[in-house]
């Protein structure tokens, strides 16, 4: 069944998704005219795979491309906002994508986006988490002194250097096995990079 979903507010983020959100912000536009009061659909075309469909015409048709994989279908959402959470994302429901975008300034780069259903005094919410899929130099370059950073920065590269070579029953374990990574993908460190929290509700 399709989940009707709806944009409350849209925050640019420095360094990561989980990072400071950025000041003197442009944001009209940013993350492919998710403005807030736009609508898109949730949709479910396969057994194992999510599609978003723009309800409101201004949204760009970039947001049709990324297949959201489902887990964690049958556990209970969390109550707070997924940054706030410290624990493996094993814990709780997701859907993540990965999939090459066009920025405002149409260059076209991978994104890793999350969306994370939020359950808070009986209303249902959600928070898409966007963030830039970092290059290996990259995660090379995040100090030493940060090694669970470092690692999960690989491990999303590493799914997305697969993604197009594996089946996506395969890509769906890949993730599985990396689950307690992806938590430590969204901290920010100093790279300037495409990141925001787009919150709504279902």
């Amino acid at each position: 069944m399709d989940q009707r979903a709806k944009v409350m507010t849209v925050h640019e983020m420095e360094g990561n998704t989980c990072g400071k959100e950025v000041e003197n912000k442009h944001l009209h536009g940013h993350f492919w005219n998710l403005d807030t009061g736009s609508e898109f659909l949730i949709q479910k075309p396969g057994d194992v795979q999510h599609k978003l469909d723009p309800i409101t015409a201004t949204i760009d048709r970039e947001m049709k491309k990324p297949v959201f994989y489902p887990f964690n279908e049958n556990k209970t959402p969390i109550a707070k906002h997924p940054c706030d959470i410290k624990t493996s994302f094993s814990k709780f429901p997701f859907k993540l994508a990965i999939e090459d975008l066009q920025d405002t300034n149409r260059t076209l780069s991978p994104h890793l986006l999350i969306i994370v259903p939020v359950t808070v005094a009986g209303v249902e919410e959600f928070y898409l988490l966007v963030s830039s899929v970092r290059t290996t130099a990259d995660c090379d370059d995040i100090p030493w002194y940060h090694p669970k950073i470092k690692k999960s920065c690989r491990s999303v590269r590493a799914l997305t250097d697969m993604q197009t070579h594996v089946s996506p029953g395969a890509f769906f374990q890949e993730v599985v096995n990396r689950m307690d990574d992806i938590r430590w993908a969204l901290v920010p460190v100093k790279t300037k990079m495409h990141n925001g929290v787009i919150h709504g509700n279902l």
